[in-house]
């Protein structure tokens, strides 16, 4: 979740060549985010699961 930003929605994520990259999404990207967290409960993982 520190790699987030909802209010700018943008995020950081390991792209390919184990490089960080900025991403930006739409704000229905940003509003079904913000839903979906409130109902997750917090774990140390990424909440896309290969």
């Amino acid at each position: 979740m520190e790699n987030v930003n909802l209010d700018l929605r943008t995020a950081e994520i390991l792209g390919k060549g184990n490089k960080y990259r900025q991403i930006h999404f739409l704000v229905e990207c940003a509003i079904v985010l913000q839903d979906y967290l409130l109902t997750r409960t917090y774990e140390k993982r990424s909440f896309v699961y290969e």
